[in-house]
């Protein structure tokens, strides 16, 4: 599945989104961002330089793979699955459909068309479907990085996420996607090609912006 928004395009509108959004601002015609990520004392204010290298890098970082066809598919999956449907919430993006359960660190799954990620041992894994005898294990549920839900939106501003209503019953209702955002990022890094080492510039500016 390739995007539907050509890089340069992309990039503009991912500019504008994060601009919009004070995870970037403008000094003298520069993109900037300082962020405090430990109470009011610890911030880190990037040049420019270092902010256009790693925009121009989102684009090609992102490989997709199909979702659901329709509503109806997903829902179909998840009723027929070992879980219970509670659990799903359905992430709608680029007219595709993903059924994602995401309860902690420790147990999360991402249902494509024919592809699907789960969590095992501490493991990311990757496989056609989850297998059956996934167990649920309690966590803290840690709060999501928002940034990968700021590059989906850009690939797609309509984005949504629903829930079914029962667990008897295949009508769904949307949810509002600020108070379901995990789930989005939990889709975007299933998406993900390349990831940052921890130890270049790039790094430092994701650690600054959260």
């Amino acid at each position: 599945m390739s995007p539907d928004i050509m890089q340069e395009e992309y990039e503009i509108r991912l500019v504008q989104y994060l601009l919009a959004n004070r995870f970037l601002r403008q000094s003298n015609g520069k993109l900037v961002t300082s962020r405090t990520i430990a109470d009011d004392t610890i911030g880190f204010e990037t040049e420019d330089s270092l902010c256009r290298e790693w925009l121009l890098s989102i684009y090609e970082s992102y490989s997709f793979y199909e979702g659901f066809d329709t509503m109806e598919d997903c829902i179909h999956f998840i009723e027929s699955s070992y879980y219970d449907n509670h659990l799903y919430r359905i992430v709608q993006f680029s007219t595709m459909f993903y059924a994602i359960i995401y309860e902690n660190t420790q147990y999360q799954q991402v249902i494509g068309k024919e592809i699907a990620y789960f969590t095992r041992n501490n493991l990311f894994l990757c496989t056609k479907r989850p297998p059956s005898n996934l167990t649920f294990k309690e966590r803290i549920k840690m709060p999501p990085i928002p940034l990968i839900y700021y590059e989906l939106h850009a690939f797609d501003p309509h984005m949504k996420v629903f829930k079914l209503d029962s667990d008897t019953s295949d009508s769904f209702q949307e949810v509002p996607i600020l108070d379901a955002i995990e789930y989005a990022v939990l889709l975007g890094v299933t998406f993900k090609d390349i990831w940052y080492s921890c130890d270049t510039p790039t790094q430092l500016l994701i650690i600054a912006l959260f």
